[in-house]
């Protein structure tokens, strides 16, 4: 059962003989980051190693298609307002125990929701590139601010960098790849939490390629790289940060790089999360005040 913590320990530890790793709480771990570390450490073992991951993705995903509906035939879920520490939504299967987590649908399940009722339709929107933006802004950096006033596509910029080779030749495949690699650059992912981001995200990547990543993005957006120590700094100092809507955070646990990353995240996540808070309120009265038969769902 490759989701039983403790044959998984047996398997791996006991009887192949690899490398103990270790998690954040100093337990024994053989969670997604510890596999993909084994495998790149372990040639031999790599393609059993990457099975039991996709395995563990396989069964989650068929975890979300046997989710309990509604005698309605409806999907519904539970919203708590403070279940983040940025200040974003969190959803999960509502208090009779059907539904489940409607803001992380996986993309081979978002096709089976439709509109319930004759003449209405899903309509979705989103803020362009607004946590990298509020990055470039925040971390003053000059190769980004100067790409994002000139207007061009950072993100078609990233994959030339990555690839070396003029903007103007990279594909939509190249761009889309490289999109989620800066983003989880900006927010301080190192090797194997870079490449299982991107696997989640449909890319992968090896621990190599995530050390190059890291190495090429550091010599390009120096700026960046100081914003993330003036982080550092802070919270080393006084543990507190602060969104730009006002909201305050006290960062507790032990002082180190995990630490840090929350601490990266913090301001850019907090802004959007709270920005899109204000804009739905907004929204909805709007509807109301046009008389308009709309809904927000999520």
């Amino acid at each position: 059962n490759v989701k039983s913590i403790t044959q998984m320990q047996s398997l791996i530890y006991d009887k192949w003989r690899l490398k103990r790793k270790y998690g954040r709480d100093g337990q024994l771990t053989t969670d997604a980051n510890a596999l993909r570390k084994l495998s790149d450490e372990n040639p031999s073992l790599s393609e059993r190693l990457d099975l039991i991951i996709a395995i563990r993705e396989e069964r989650t995903l068929k975890s979300f298609f046997s989710s309990t509906l509604e005698e309605d035939g409806k999907m519904r879920c539970f919203y708590n307002i403070a279940g983040t520490v940025t200040g974003r939504l969190s959803s999960s299967e509502n208090i009779w125990g059907r539904g489940r987590n409607l803001q992380n649908i996986p993309d081979e399940a978002r096709e089976m929701f439709v509109p319930s009722e004759d003449g209405w339709l899903m309509w979705g929107c989103d803020l362009a590139q607004a946590e990298d933006r509020f990055v470039a802004w925040d971390s003053k950096d000059q190769t980004l601010l100067k790409l994002y006033f000139e207007g061009k596509d950072p993100h078609k910029w990233t994959a030339s960098i990555l690839l070396g080779k003029d903007e103007g030749d990279v594909t939509k495949g190249e761009r889309d790849d490289a999109k989620p690699k800066r983003h989880g650059w900006n927010y301080g992912l190192k090797e194997a939490r870079l490449v299982e981001e991107m696997r989640k995200k449909g890319v992968t990547i090896t621990l190599q390629e995530a050390r190059q990543i890291d190495e090429t993005f550091s010599r390009h957006l120096e700026g960046v790289v100081q914003w993330r120590l003036r982080i550092d700094d802070q919270l080393k100092s006084t543990r507190m940060m602060f969104g730009v809507h006002g909201r305050q955070r006290i960062f507790i646990g032990r002082m180190g790089r995990e630490l840090y990353k929350e601490g990266y995240a913090f301001r850019p996540q907090n802004a959007i999360a709270d920005q899109i808070n204000f804009s739905m309120w907004g929204i909805e009265q709007e509807l109301l005040d046009r008389g308009l038969r709309g809904r927000i769902l999520l």
